[in-house]
C-alpha cells in the first residue's frame, strides 16, 4: 500500500502517522473480516457434522420391530425374576449346576 505516491518527505509527522494509521486500521478491518468469516464457516461445518452424525445415530424401529423388542424384554425381565428369586431360596446354586458351569468354564 503505497502512501499518498511514496513522497513521505513531503509530509510532516502528523500526516505520515495519519497515513499509516489509516492503512493499519483498514488492514486490519480486512483481517478482522476474514477471521470472522473463517470462525463462521468453522461454526458452521461442527454444526453440519453433529446434524450428520445425529442421522446416522438413530433408527427408526416399524411397529413390528417395537413389538418383538417388547416381548424380549418382558422375557428378559421375567427371566431374570426367575434367576434371583431362585437365588433367594437357595435353588439356584445347587451343587449339580455348580459342577456343570465348572466344566463349562474349564473346558471338560
Amino acid at each position: 500500500m503505497e502512501l499518498r505516491n511514496n513522497q513521505n518527505a513531503d509530509l510532516s509527522p502528523a500526516s505520515r502517522y495519519a497515513d499509516i494509521r489509516h492503512v493499519t486500521e483498514t488492514r486490519n478491518a480486512e483481517i478482522r473480516e476474514t477471521v470472522e468469516l473463517v470462525h463462521k464457516t468453522v461454526k458452521d461445518r461442527r454444526e453440519q457434522a453433529e446434524s450428520i452424525g445425529k442421522k446416522a445415530d438413530s433408527i427408526e424401529l416399524s411397529d413390528a420391530a417395537k413389538d418383538v423388542v417388547d416381548d424380549t424384554t418382558a422375557d428378559r425381565k421375567e427371566r431374570l425374576d426367575e434367576l434371583r428369586e431362585a437365588a433367594r431360596d437357595g435353588s439356584l446354586f445347587d451343587r449339580d449346576r455348580l459342577v456343570r458351569a465348572a466344566e463349562r468354564l474349564l473346558g471338560e
